[in-house]
């Protein structure tokens, strides 16, 4: 699992790469949201990378939602892989997980 976090001066950029999966959360929890640095008016979230998604997955994104909007701040989904896209239809997530920009194969 590869995480990539760009900020910016109103945006902060965060790609993943790889397997989310209850074998890597664990580890990409810290990563991502033990991070100190606060979040900017606008997170935009990109999971055109992601090869494997479960429901450990999908919580540590919950997570990093509750963070990121618990801080004033809005999460915006750019990319979506076809695995992550197909978790959050079967799950029935809410927005932001259902409102992708653009989808990768």
């Amino acid at each position: 699992m590869e995480i990539t976090r760009k900020d910016g001066k109103s945006s902060t950029r965060i790609s993943l790469t790889g397997e989310l999966t209850i074998y890597h959360a664990a580890d990409a929890k810290p990563r991502l949201l033990d991070d100190q640095r606060p979040w900017p008016a606008s997170v935009q979230l990109d999971l055109a990378g992601i090869s494997e998604l479960d429901t450990a997955g999908v919580q540590l994104l919950l997570m990093l939602h509750k963070s990121v909007t618990a801080a004033g701040s809005k999460l915006k989904l750019q990319q979506t892989s076809v695995a992550a896209r197909q978790v959050f239809e079967t799950l029935g997530l809410p927005p932001p997980f259902t409102a992708a920009a653009g989808a990768s194969a």
